[in-house]
């Protein structure tokens, strides 16, 4: 039966008292339910989010739990009593597992709504030390008038990839707040790797215990402490080190057009800067090439993109641009793209 730090504790109420409410709040009512199950249960199971295929439930031991929550607590320099927060949904790993670190290194969790609004950060402690959010989230924080970063220690980023304008807006903030980009799934009990935005970091480092290889250019995962195998990724990298690697997109996006291949994501970068709103590039059937390179963008209305002094290659500028007014989203905040391409009707 898992053990409870003593000094856990939940939106300011021990482990009892937080059961012993009588919440209205739906979820807080969630928290609740997963508190009692923490207690009783002998294997934890996680829903994958399904963003590149169809959603299942994952299982681990407490041990696995507990050796992660571990690995969190140490990467981190966070101690008994730690306050942290907890902005994610309950049905992820994320969330779970940030409750579940704070039920076993003993931090002080407070619970706030997904979609919270810049007035729920007077009601916290005047320090909080550790946060995950996703990028919407941090997006969110950004627009409010009293940065709460100031109040916060370190934030760590995931669920989605830090875009470019993002991490530009983290590093013009005059704080002393460290931001950190996560790379993970549920298959890995979220992060088995990270990178310091504050730093300028562009690779990420494996976290203790973790090394990687690589499988036709695709990234293999070797984590012990919460896998029996090695975790064949379909995220194509370039491998630094055994402990390091810069993330370049995935193989499952990648576009043959006229026999050059072409990865969405690296020519995302290089066209961020030419678009304001959010957008993706994707492909579409092609006579003559295969495969062409097409531009979706999240808009309710249509204009024109210059691509004249952006450098692009004769295969990798847009044959076609489409609007859409908007975008299907994971909860997260990353792009279906998938979804949002039968809309154009590709």
């Amino acid at each position: 039966m898992p053990e409870i730090h003593q000094s856990f504790k939940i939106n300011g109420f021990s482990y009892a008292e937080f059961l012993n409410q009588r919440f209205e709040n739906e979820r807080l009512k969630e928290f609740q339910k997963e508190l009692l199950n923490f207690k009783t249960a002998n294997k934890f199971f996680f829903q994958t989010s399904g963003t590149t295929g169809s959603s299942k439930e994952i299982f681990f031991s407490i041990d696995k739990v507990k050796v992660s929550a571990k690995g969190t607590h140490a990467i981190f320099g966070l101690f008994e009593g730690a306050v942290v927060l907890n902005a994610l949904p309950l049905q992820y790993v994320a969330s779970k597992m940030m409750l579940y670190r704070s039920l076993i290194c003993g931090y002080s969790l407070y619970v706030l709504d997904v979609s919270f609004d810049e007035g729920v950060f007077d009601d916290l402690p005047d320090v909080v030390d550790f946060v995950p959010l996703v990028p919407v989230q941090v997006e969110r924080l950004l627009s409010f008038k009293n940065s709460p970063f100031k109040l916060i220690h370190k934030v760590l980023i995931g669920g989605a990839s830090v875009s470019s304008d993002l991490r530009s807006n983290i590093l013009d903030l005059d704080v002393r707040t460290k931001f950190y980009e996560s790379f993970g799934s549920t298959e890995t009990l979220t992060h088995i790797a990270v990178k310091e935005i504050s730093k300028l970091d562009s690779d990420f480092k494996a976290i203790e215990g973790v090394h990687f290889s690589e499988q036709k250019n695709c990234l293999v995962i070797h984590a012990p402490h919460v896998n029996d195998y090695p975790i064949v990724t379909n995220d194509l990298v370039d491998l630094i080190s055994s402990k390091t690697f810069k993330w370049k997109g995935r193989s499952d996006n990648v576009i043959n057009s006229g026999g050059i291949k072409i990865i969405p994501e690296q020519l995302e970068l290089k066209i961020s800067t030419l678009i304001n709103n959010p957008f993706f590039i994707a492909s579409e059937p092609s006579e003559f090439l295969g495969q062409q390179v097409i531009l979706v963008i999240e808009s309710s209305t249509n204009y024109e993109i210059d691509f004249s002094n952006s450098a692009l290659g004769k295969y990798e500028t847009p044959k076609k641009v489409y609007f859409l007014p908007k975008f299907y989203r994971t909860k997260s905040g990353k792009i279906l793209r998938k979804k949002c391409l039968v809309d154009i009707q590709i």
